[in-house]
């Protein structure tokens, strides 16, 4: 029997696969309850509880039924059907592209960097704190060892008598860090860096250790002497944390399919909030709150079975998990019978494959007896007919593929109402199209807004890439949008800032959008300015002007060649007109910064004109080239460091020098002397790699001292 047909299904089947408190927004939400929401072709369900176990082993059991014989039908399909299957899927939308930003979203725009006399780490929102692996207040720092196993409290300031006063010890990987006053937060897991199967001994097999998320809370009003109070040890991966005040709220994941009895839940099931939807890969995300200042209160936690969050946004009193949407393949290859297989066989063969749709026998197996028949049918055809019918086939199938996309290509999110460590699912919506990551969400005077790219390049046929942005109520109802953006490209960097959205797009050339967003029901595009090269992280310098970081490009005309780092400070003093009005080229093709996927590593501060970045230097030898080198060309590292750059409106941006921890370049790549981090304290620039914190005059950069962190 011919299975070709069917296994082509089954791999491109499975290749889809503003601050108001915490009752104000209940009054606001009333209140605005008459706008309209906008229709669209997105389905998602609203949670409900569980109303025994064995309710919730019922709902995973006959979803894994959907997935087909525990998934080795579908791996054998795959493999058989590779192939046949035309076209490359191209992944355009990887994970979150790192942890930061700097501004208040939620009400008028506060320019990053303020009056402090000491940085902090680069956050999204203005008053919820992120973890990170470096934190600082105005004298000490507090760094995670390159290991993860340590955790190191330096006194840095004055930087001339700068030391280790403390270390602490851990038999758990560290995450990440908080401080607050005098209370030191640490985040972690066991085997976080590794997995979690061993041997027992030689002569047996491996064995499982569970996953537990770790958090220690010290108090260090004695920096030399941390006093642990408070330990908390919970079953489940880490996924993100923020703090608000006084709470951590933690997100741990645990494999739905991993719980063997009632006993291994993280919540009585009868408490766990589950939409009624298909996925592939249900987990129970918690959402749990500790008070870090209050060792003797309990946490608070919410439970969530939902498919595999892929990013988070938070605000002082929502947090928002979102996840794409999922089809089972046998729920895709059903409906490709209905629209593509009954209208090109002939209508006997339909007539037999419509008596077994219409049988009393499982899914599964309705399904593979039409593949026989199928495969029957095409086994007596002549050679040019099968050749025809895979033509005709191909034809109805690429229609039925993009029908289908546009459905399948759905953001889900929900909506989780905090205040005070108290924890509340509230609401559930979706959007048409994939996020980037978590800077292509905000919350601004109890809206949520969202950038997203719909008419993904992983299918076949001549399948387009559009983008969009959404405003949804806190009902998370569409209410307003503008859409179909720059077609053909797909959105590289999203920043929210207030009542304006800023995209950058990218397939060849970079636009650079202007979005008003003051009507939430009525979202318009201002202006729009086209550059080469893009941003991968948006970032606000004021009101009027907008920090970049990507990469330079040469367009090829079907594609570009990445070159060096690129800077570019934007004026859209001018809505409807933005200019580029500085830009800072760094090196060559090759050129990398680890601030273009994490946030947390760029310092921004405006009222010190201070731009700081990691930068891995490729640089081209041009004497090996008697005429301009092709943009394909690749250079050679010759540094790696900081870059400290004095930017401003008035002169734009310019290099004031370079850091580094290695002038002798032997490990260069992500190695010891790689600088992660940088903070400063009044007039004294701090970076930080894995082996020291170094330690430089901010009006010359001249070295005042070195601490090494080797041990």
């Amino acid at each position: 029997m011919d299975k070709r047909l069917f296994a082509v299904v089954m791999s491109v089947a499975m290749a889809f696969g503003g601050i108001l408190g915490f009752y104000a927004l209940q009054e606001h939400i009333e209140k605005n309850g008459d706008i309209t929401p906008l229709s669209y072709d997105v389905s998602y369900s609203n949670l409900n509880k569980f109303n025994s176990y064995q309710e919730l082993e019922d709902f995973l059991d006959e979803n894994a039924a959907l997935s087909g014989n525990d998934g080795y039908y579908y791996y054998w399909n795959l493999s058989a059907g590779s192939q046949y299957y035309r076209g490359e899927r191209e992944v355009l939308f990887g994970g979150d592209t790192g942890e930061g930003g700097g501004i208040d979203t939620q009400s008028d725009f506060h320019p990053a960097g303020g009056e402090d006399d000491h940085s902090e780490t680069n956050v999204q929102v203005e008053g919820v704190d992120e973890g990170d692996i470096v934190k600082n207040d105005d004298k000490y720092a507090y760094i995670v060892s390159s290991d993860r196993s340590k955790v190191f409290i330096v006194d840095v300031y004055p930087p001339e008598g700068a030391e280790i006063v403390s270390t602490i010890e851990l038999d758990w990987d560290i995450i990440e860090l908080y401080i607050s006053d005098d209370k030191l937060v640490v985040v972690g897991m066991n085997n976080y860096l590794s997995d979690y199967y061993y041997w027992k001994d030689w002569e047996e097999d491996y064995y499982y250790e569970t996953p537990k998320t770790n958090v220690n809370v010290y108090d260090v009003e004695d920096r030399g002497n941390p006093d642990l109070v408070r330990s908390v040890h919970l079953a489940g991966s880490f996924f993100n944390s923020r703090t608000i005040g006084d709470y951590l709220y933690l997100i741990i994941t645990q494999p739905a399919y991993d719980i063997e009895e009632e006993s291994d839940l993280p919540t009585k099931a009868q408490e766990i909030y589950y939409a009624d939807e298909y996925d592939y890969y249900y987990v129970f995300t918690s959402i749990i709150s500790i008070n870090i200042k209050n060792d003797q209160m309990e946490p608070n936690k919410q439970v969530i079975l939902m498919g595999s969050s892929t990013h988070l946004y938070a605000s002082l009193y929502n947090i928002y998990l979102t996840y794409l949407k999922r089809m089972s393949w046998v729920e895709m290859t059903e409906r490709m019978v209905e629209a593509v297989v009954l209208d090109i066989v002939p209508p006997s063969t339909s007539r037999e494959i419509q008596d077994v749709q219409n049988s009393d026998k499982s899914r599964f197996e309705k399904l593979y007896e039409i593949d026989g028949i199928v495969g029957g049918y095409m086994e007596d055809l002549k050679s040019d007919d099968r050749e025809d019918f895979y033509d005709s086939w191909e034809k109805e199938y690429i229609t039925f593929q993009e029908d289908l996309q546009k459905e399948i290509e759905t953001t889900t999110v929900h909506r989780i109402m905090i205040d005070t460590g108290s924890i509340k699912y509230m609401a559930s919506g979706g959007v048409p199209g994939y996020i980037l990551n978590r800077f292509s969400m905000d919350e601004h005077d109890s809206y949520f807004r969202m950038a997203t790219t719909t008419g993904q390049l992983w299918g076949w046929g001549d399948t387009t890439s559009k983008n969009h942005v959404f405003v949804l109520n806190m009902e998370l109802e569409i209410i307003g949008a503008v859409e179909n953006l720059a077609e053909g490209e797909r959105i590289f960097s999203a920043r929210f800032m207030g009542k304006r959205a800023y995209l950058v797009t990218f397939k060849n050339i970079d636009p650079f959008f202007v979005i008003d967003l003051s009507n939430p029901q009525s979202p318009q595009v201002l202006g729009e300015l086209k550059i080469p090269g893009f941003s991968n992280y948006l970032h606000p310098y004021d009101e009027n002007h907008v920090i970049g970081i990507g990469k330079d490009a040469v367009d090829m005309g079907d594609f570009a060649w990445f070159q060096g780092v690129k800077l570019s400070l934007f004026d859209v003093t001018d809505v409807k007109n933005p200019k580029e009005v500085s830009t800072y080229i760094v090196g060559d093709r090759g050129t990398d910064s680890l601030a273009l996927t994490d946030p947390h590593a760029f310092l921004f501060s405006k009222n010190k004109n201070l731009l700081v970045i990691p930068v891995l230097l490729a640089e081209i030898d041009e004497s090996k080239y008697p005429d301009d080198p092709p943009p394909s060309t690749g250079g050679e590292y010759t540094f790696y460091g900081a870059y400290v750059f004095d930017i401003s409106t008035t002169s734009g941006i310019n290099l004031d020098g370079r850091i580094s921890h290695d002038e002798d370049m032997s490990q260069y790549y992500n190695g010891p002397y790689y600088i992660k981090r940088s903070f400063y304290i009044q007039d004294v620039l701090y970076t930080v790699s894995g082996s020291m914190i170094k330690a430089n005059n901010l009006d010359d950069l001249t070295e005042v001292n070195t601490v090494d962190l080797t041990g």
